[in-house]
């Protein structure tokens, strides 16, 4: 606080009063000076830049976001792809024949992989590297750069599209098999390729790659194009040939040397190029290999279908599952003669046109269709008029001529190997199986099991005396007959004489005969009916032969078969065949019945296999015709081999008139036999010690002046007088038939 002197005090006191002047109205503010003055132009122009900045972080943000989001959707389902798919591929199962030659395959695709104990080869890796993904060794499944590039070339003008896939990408696309052209597959597979490079080696991309790739001609793999176009293993391919197989993955049916070798010669020289970009060879390797001649195998028919593999397949399905068989890459090695079974297969189909092409042949079918004219007029007359308003009715139009089939079964009877089997003209234009998979009725070719079975009871024997008087073969046997007569049981054999084969199996029985039937392989039922007896029962061709094989094996049934071994694509024995004969009759039975189909061939039903077909080999058989010449067989053996032929219609009519099986089928059996000789040596049947060969006399009803028949010591007690033995080795020798009686009418005459 300030002193003030007490006269300023008294001063400020007396002076006088000022008045208080009012409070001064308050003064308006000056206002703030205006920012400087923009053009509007420039105003605008920034208003806009915000604008577009703000979009833009947006659209970013959102891009990001939706990025995001398709990279999390592709990663999820690339991630839900089970990669067991990229190793695992289907592989073909080839069946080779009896001497280890491919005939064929089962498969969903064709395809060989190149063995896992093998490199792969360098020349081929550098040329399938050169030519499909340069930097396959750098990226990590997509190349960035390769994609860059094609989308350039692809908006320039003028450009040419490319390729920007990796092999690992292809690897991906077939291994899924999406070849679908759009964005879903592109990302899809450049995410899943992602994966797939992560989970393997490169060397294992490129073994996958390799044994993926389609290589045209239903071929898939490089190591079935290297065997199929050269006749070889990938590891023994030259650069030329390596370098062609890469050539063609681009477009694999366009450079197909089998389609266009030019093509295929210029596919080669772009992939030596690329080779030679990428240092792989020098410029004067790829000039040398450039005038190098590709030697090409010549394209082999290697069917999908055919009798024999349906045959194979089906027993395959015993042992092995349909898509084993079909996707396992299996090896599977038969019993087949490639040889005999072309020789089978043409000998049926030359005699089955000859068949049909004959006068008889051309008269029946004229006469059939005449009466099947005939039959629909009548029909046609008896049915009401069609309405208008509805369609044409096609029901009564004939089916087209059906033609004349067949089959053939030859089989191997010591071991049950099946070496041919045919079943029918041509497989592409009728499959069915008609030798194992089509049962008809086989005639007098049943009648060697009804007295085989006889023999092996003790009811007959080859020099017994069998009745043979006419009787109506629908009723049953009777007990007297008004005229009875009698032959040798080897010539009822041997001329194929009904009603004795009737009596032989009614002392045999039915039930017994279905007994050593199913021993003997046959699974088809048999009726017990004298009409068995007689061969009206159905059964199929294989079934039939493989009785046959059984007397011819001396008794003993080795079920016929066609695989003896199978192998996985690593080369480890999966299966192999294991011999379970069963002992159906003695060897002894099996020789007598044997002897008496030898007297059959030499001068019974089948003598003109003799005679005609001029066949000087031993053999035994035995004709068969059921009734209207509907069914005919010829079913015979030598030491080595069984050869079952029938022949008939699908529709069981008449095949020609007097077609016997002698006639009809007989000829089809002797071209295979004369030919299989060749390649399997006969020689003389066995006979066991304890039999000995006997001429016997026929009898005064018998056509059979002197037969040959083997019997042992205990089949007549006491000895026929009728008959002689022979010493093992003589020859027989037809002697002159005794005097034979005459009635009270023919002695009129003398």
């Amino acid at each position: 606080m300030s002193f003030i002197h007490p006269a300023q005090q008294r001063r400020r006191a007396l002076a006088p009063q000022k008045r208080a002047m009012p409070p001064a109205l308050p003064q308006p503010q000056r206002p703030p000076p205006l920012p400087p003055q923009w053009p509007m132009s420039m105003i605008r122009s920034r208003s806009w830049i915000g604008f577009f900045f703000k979009q833009a972080c947006l659209l970013f943000i959102l891009g990001t976001l939706a990025g995001a989001a398709l990279f999390a959707f592709y990663f999820v389902r690339a991630s839900r792809v089970d990669l067991v798919v990229v190793e695992e591929m289907a592989q073909a199962s080839i069946v080779y024949d009896a001497r280890g030659k491919p005939i064929g395959r089962f498969s969903l695709e064709n395809r060989i992989n190149i063995p896992t104990d093998k490199p792969l080869p360098q020349n081929l890796v550098h040329a399938v590297v050169a030519k499909e993904d340069r930097r396959f060794y750098s990226h990590g499944g997509v190349d960035f750069y390769g994609v860059a590039r094609a989308v350039v070339a692809a908006i320039m003008p003028g450009g040419v599209q490319q390729g920007a896939s990796t092999i690992t990408q292809q690897l991906a696309r077939n291994s899924i098999q999406r070849f679908d052209k759009n964005m879903d597959r592109k990302l899809l597979e450049m995410f899943l390729a992602w994966r797939i490079e992560r989970q393997y080696t490169k060397e294992e991309i490129l073994r996958f790659y390799l044994n993926r790739i389609f290589f045209s001609h239903g071929m898939y793999g490089v190591e079935t194009a290297s065997r199929a176009f050269f006749g070889k293993s990938v590891d023994k391919l030259s650069l030329g040939e390596c370098a062609m197989l890469a050539g063609m993955i681009a477009s694999p049916n366009s450079y197909s040397p089998w389609s266009d070798y030019k093509k295929a010669i210029a596919a080669r020289n772009r992939a030596l190029r690329q080779m030679e970009r990428s240092g792989y060879i020098t410029a004067k390797q790829r000039e040398a290999i450039e005038k190098e001649q590709i030697a090409l195998r010549p394209r082999l028919a290697m069917p999908d279908g055919s009798y024999e593999l349906d045959t194979i397949r089906r027993e395959m399905e015993a042992i092995f599952s349909s898509h084993e068989i079909k996707t396992s890459g299996l090896r599977i090695f038969t019993t087949l003669d490639p040889a005999v079974q072309e020789v089978a297969q043409n000998s049926l189909n030359a005699h089955l046109k000859e068949l049909e092409e004959s006068a008889g042949s051309k008269k029946l079918r004229a006469q059939e269709a005449e009466a099947a004219a005939k039959a629909r007029e009548k029909a046609a007359a008896s049915k009401p008029a069609a309405d208008p308003e509805t369609p044409a009715d096609h029901a009564d139009t004939p089916p087209e001529q059906a033609p004349l089939q067949g089959a053939v079964v030859v089989v191997d009877p010591l071991t049950g190997a099946i070496r041919a089997v045919v079943g029918g003209r041509d497989y592409k234009s009728s499959p069915l199986n008609r030798a194992v998979n089509t049962k008809r009725q086989v005639g007098s070719t049943l009648k060697p099991l009804i007295y085989a079975c006889a023999f092996a009871e003790g009811k007959l024997n080859p020099a017994s005396w069998i009745e043979n008087s006419a009787f109506n073969l629908a009723k049953p046997i009777p007990t007297m007959s008004s005229n009875p007569r009698a032959i040798r049981v080897n010539e009822a054999l041997a001329r194929s004489d009904n009603y004795a084969a009737v009596r032989a199996g009614a002392l045999v029985g039915p039930e017994t005969l279905v007994y050593y039937a199913q021993r003997a392989g046959i699974t088809s039922g048999m009726p017990p009916y004298n009409s068995t007896y007689l061969g009206a029962c159905d059964i199929s061709v294989l079934e039939m032969a493989g009785v046959y094989c059984t007397l011819a094996a001396g008794g003993v049934y080795n079920k016929p078969f066609l695989v003896t071994e199978v192998k996985d694509a690593e080369g480890t024995t999966l299966y192999r065949h294991e011999a379970d004969p069963v002992a159906v009759f003695t060897p002894q039975v099996a020789r007598q019945v044997t002897g008496m189909m030898e007297n059959g061939v030499d001068s019974g039903t089948g003598a003109t296999l003799r005679s005609q077909f001029k066949f000087k080999s031993h053999a035994a058989g035995k004709t068969g015709t059921t009734n209207d010449y509907k069914d005919a067989w010829f079913i015979g053996y030598t030491s080595s081999l069984v050869t079952a032929v029938w022949t008939g219609y699908d529709r069981p009519k008449t095949i020609v008139p007097g077609g016997y099986g002698a006639k009809v089928s007989l000829p089809v059996w002797a071209d295979v036999m004369l030919y299989a000789e060749k390649i399997y040596p006969n020689a003389a049947f066995y006979t066991p010690p304890d039999l000995q060969q006997y001429t016997i006399d026929g009898g005064p009803y018998g056509s059979m002046a002197r037969q040959y028949v083997y019997l042992s010591g205990t089949d007549y007690a006491p000895a026929d007088p009728n008959m002689t033995a022979l010493r093992p080795g003589d020859v027989p020798e037809r002697r002159e038939a005794p005097p034979r009686k005459r009635n009270w009418f023919q002695r009129l005459f003398d």
